[in-house]
């Protein structure tokens, strides 16, 4: 198995980690085909079948296309993605057309890891992405990203719902502000597209399949509206609840790399 890497602070590998949720294809906002405004069983029920699939996948694997749209260029670079839910484990691998590795990412519970290959360096940090906002537009929740790169919304607990308008439920906190907006096609219909109001980020599926009894899209577009950059992801193999050997998350780093770690940086900063 190969090891745990990921590149960050340079070049195109730093923009395309910025990658996850960042640039890529231009994608048109999702249309949402007109529908009433969902009542609150409605809106139960939807939200029930997005946390029954959440539930439903112990483990995936998945392998792909990633397109990244920086300048007037634009690369299509190679993506694998693979994690478990108990524990949770997130591993992302990004590479050249023909093999080279860019970037290798692990996240866990806590302990994070990103390995640059073109650095030659290996970054650490404990907590969430919010430690590493050149690398994403956001604070993002280490566990959405786990169900987003499987083309499936993950929903905050806890949270108020309704449907301000037709086609689309809020989930709000308790000062109502809106953290997320699921569009639907319908209550019964899978979303076609999740945004992050606060973040300013939205995530749109489409090629929407099943895959084991789980609904999952094969193309997830990212856009981050702040700095208007985008990517997309092409779903070529998903496969959930596979058996993924423990060594697969362990981190070996190639000879004469440097390890950095994000939070002593952070602490000589205060």
């Amino acid at each position: 198995m190969r090891s745990i890497n990921a590149h960050p602070f340079g070049g195109r590998a730093i923009f395309c980690l910025a990658l996850l949720f960042l640039s890529g294809c231009a994608a048109p906002r999702p249309a949402v085909p007109p529908v009433e405004r969902f009542d609150q069983a409605q809106i139960e029920r939807a939200l029930s079948s997005i946390r029954d699939a959440q539930q439903r996948v112990r483990a995936f694997f998945c392998t792909g296309t990633l397109l990244v749209r920086e300048n007037d260029g634009e690369s299509t670079l190679r993506i694998l993605t693979l994690g478990t839910r108990k524990p949770f484990r997130l591993r992302v691998e990004v590479s050249h057309p023909w093999g080279g590795p860019l970037f290798h990412l692990l996240l866990r519970e806590s302990t994070q890891g990103l390995i640059s290959f073109s650095e030659k360096k290996y970054y650490t940090w404990k907590g969430g992405l919010e430690k590493v906002p050149r690398f994403f537009p956001g604070p993002i929740p280490v566990r959405h990203l786990w169900g987003l790169l499987q083309g499936r919304p993950v929903l905050y607990q806890g949270l108020r719902a309704d449907s301000p308008t037709p086609g689309k439920i809020a989930l709000r906190d308790e000062h109502g502000r809106v953290l997320q907006v699921l569009y639907l096609p319908g209550p019964d219909a899978p979303p076609v597209a999740l945004e992050y109001p606060l973040m300013g980020l939205r995530v749109a599926f489409s090629r929407l399949e099943t895959e084991a009894g789980i609904p999952h899209a094969r193309q997830i577009t990212v856009r981050h509206h702040p700095s208007g950059r985008r990517i997309r992801i092409r779903v070529t193999k998903m496969v959930f609840n596979g058996s993924i050997p423990d060594p697969v998350f362990a981190l070996r780093l190639p000879p004469g790399f440097q390890t950095i770690s994000l939070d002593a940086d952070e602490s000589t900063r205060h």
